[in-house]
């Protein structure tokens, strides 16, 4: 889709927006698809933005639920690299 494509290549840019937005993207098709390897997709890229701009709060949001709901237990997913 259009929007999937421009989130990407905003994302590739490494702006921290675009790595949100494409993992709320793929975090949207994954809740209808249950894909859990786009869970984790999605878990990465809030990960990522985060380590962009560690104030991006809907970036903590996303992920904070994602591990409440235990869709990433994983903790190194957000931790690694802090």
């Amino acid at each position: 889709s259009i929007p999937f494509r421009l989130y990407e290549l905003s994302a590739e840019k490494g702006d921290p927006d675009g790595k949100f937005y494409l993992g709320w993207y793929i975090l949207r098709h994954a809740n209808e698809t249950d894909k859990h390897e786009e869970y984790l997709q999605a878990a990465n890229l809030f990960r990522e933005t985060i380590l962009i701009d560690e104030k991006h709060a809907m970036a903590h949001y996303y992920l904070g639920i994602m591990f409440e709901n235990g869709i990433c237990s994983n903790s190194h997913l957000y931790w690694q690299h802090r």
